[in-house]
């Protein structure tokens, strides 16, 4: 069977296949290309249970690949077309089968498709298994339309006191997609300059790059964002010549307030980076303190080639896969190499050596033992410390913790803080050592507006957000944020360990089992032991025996051995 080519309607939303385009009514969402394909698929079976082999052979064809990436592609489509797993309207999932489109489906016809559908009929489309379907059951007049009860859409978010401002993502106007990293590393700079001014409220940088590739009107940016502005552009670099064109938008009137373009040598790459942001935020008359004046003038490398191998750097590190960490940690070091003192740089080396801690991959990295990997984190945080920057201070922050030197780890979370008052990961920080110090119901406020920040990166604070409700008691509220991390993050073992505690506790059993099986398969594929409650003991860092009382009889109840 045929996946569908020509745009087709699933519930309330117009999809255009080819392009990846989701529709309804003001809402515009792009579907990455697999989770495109694989609705495409399922949406070309209506009503048909479709396993996952059939699935991976379908859409991953000839590529070696775990169920997890299904898992993965179903989630990202759930999110993005609303479609909440517990009660869905679109997309059902078969326990043991696979999954199917319950929500009804046809073409959409237009002038192009039907001319299409004239000069080139496809044996096997869309239209003929609708029309099949449709034949079938009216024949044994069993059958009625479902009701479309598609979610209705997010309420809009409500403006901040403050002037609030999203950067969308530059257009690379360089016709090369080679230099896509750094069109974006310029975007994530201007977003990161503008997030240090305290008086501005700066969407963070996920949600501003889930507009990449979009046109979205100003008004549902407003609504979906929260924002009063938006920033575009658009970057073209040329060997050494670099051209710039920058827009700050009112989205109430969609009228342009500020327009600017620059034409420089690729050298003054850090002045113009300035200017832009001393523009804007003149444009929203803002103060700034003089700690923000300092920080805009302190550069923290003068030499391009060390910036681009940065951006380099960085696009691989956000891939966050082990073989793109390798990549990461190559040109880093080769920035360092160049720039001693690069202080960004050098943090982004720890960030890599302490993610790889964290998710268990030093040995995919070729590093053992695990503490190696922890050793070079912390050579290079306390290299980068120098000239320290917000994920310098919450890398040392997360390390601090996990050796229970809390009040240290505190002030660390707050100098990130107060360095970028609009970065989420520095309240999520903080969060994390209320949690562990016995204070969750003050660390679940935190998340919040880390979420509020990233409106449309809500899972990145999922986990964070059930460890606060599970500490705190709140286990129902835990289990329905922990089973979405799950379900989107198969291979996020401390979100499992927490989920299988949160089963016990509400006598989940046959939930629980069937977590502590999952887990221990993840333990396994990377050669680890069984997971024990001693195992939690060593990751969840709480200050005190009683503070994490609660996680551990939950593991308890579900039956995870002591170890």
């Amino acid at each position: 069977m045929e996946k569908p080519v020509l745009p087709y309607q699933v519930g309330k939303w117009s999809i255009n296949p080819k392009s990846g385009i989701a529709q309804r009514e003001d809402e515009t969402v792009h579907l990455e290309p697999k989770a495109s394909e694989l609705l495409s698929y399922l949406a070309s079976h209506p009503g048909e249970v479709i396993s996952r082999s059939e699935l991976l052979n379908v859409v991953w064809p000839g590529v070696i690949v775990g169920d997890e990436v299904i898992t993965n592609a179903i989630a990202k489509l759930r999110r993005s077309l609303h479609d909440d797993p517990k009660s869905p309207k679109l997309i059902e999932t078969i326990p043991k089968r696979g999954y199917r489109i319950i929500a009804p489906v046809s073409e959409i016809q237009t002038q192009e498709n039907a001319a299409t559908y004239t000069s080139w009929f496809r044996p096997v489309t869309l239209v003929s298994i609708l029309a099949a379907i449709v034949i079938i059951m009216i024949s044994i007049k069993t059958w009625s339309p479902a009701p479309d009860t598609t979610p209705d859409k997010p309420a809009a978010l409500t403006l901040p006191d403050k002037p609030s401002i999203a950067v969308l993502p530059f257009i690379n106007m360089s016709n090369d997609s080679g230099q896509e990293y750094f069109v974006d590393g310029m975007t994530e700079d201007l977003i990161t300059d503008l997030s240090r001014v305290s008086g501005l409220f700066v969407i963070a940088r996920n949600s501003s790059f889930a507009y990449k590739g979009i046109k979205v009107t100003p008004r549902v940016l407003r609504k979906e964002l929260g924002v009063q502005y938006i920033i575009e552009g658009s970057v073209r670099k040329l060997e050494s010549r670099l051209r710039v064109n920058i827009q700050l938008i009112d989205t109430k009137t969609g009228g342009h307030l500020w327009a600017e373009r620059y034409d420089v040598d690729i050298d003054n790459v850090f002045t113009v980076q300035d200017k832009m942001t001393e523009k804007i935020v003149s444009a929203l008359s803002v103060n700034i303190t003089e700690i923000e004046k300092a920080y805009a003038e302190f550069q923290e490398t003068h030499k391009h080639s060390t910036y681009e191998a940065f951006l380099k750097g960085w696009a691989a590190y956000r891939q966050e896969t082990p073989e793109s960490f390798a990549e990461a940690i190559k040109h880093f070091e080769s920035a360092v190499k160049e720039d001693p003192a690069y202080g960004r740089a050098l943090a982004a080396l720890a960030a890599v050596y302490w993610d790889a801690y964290q998710k268990l991959w030093y040995r995919r990295l070729g590093m053992s033992p695990r503490s190696l990997v922890w050793q070079r984190a912390n050579e290079y945080l306390e290299r980068s410390m120098v000239a320290p920057t917000p994920l310098a201070h919450k890398i040392a922050s997360a390390m601090l913790m996990t050796n229970r030197r809390f009040d240290e780890a505190t002030i660390e979370a707050r100098r990130a803080i107060a360095i970028d008052t609009n970065d989420p990961l520095g309240y999520i920080a903080l969060a994390d050592i209320l949690i562990y110090t016995g204070t969750p119901e003050n660390a679940e406020p935190l998340v919040r507006k880390a979420m509020r920040l990233d409106p449309q990166d809500q899972n990145s604070y999922l986990f964070p957000l059930g460890k606060a409700q599970l500490v705190k008691g709140d286990v129902k509220g835990a289990i329905s944020s922990l089973e979405q991390v799950t379900e989107r993050q198969p291979d996020n073992r401390l979100a499992w360990m927490a989920l299988i505690s949160a089963y016990g506790t509400n006598g989940q059993s046959e939930e629980a089992r069937a977590a502590i099986t999952t887990l221990n398969k993840l333990q396994r594929r990377d050669k680890l032991v069984s997971f024990t409650v001693a195992n939690a003991r060593e990751h969840w860092p709480f200050k005190t025996e009683s503070d994490g009382d609660r996680l551990l009889d939950g593991l308890r109840k579900a039956g995870v051995p002591e170890g």
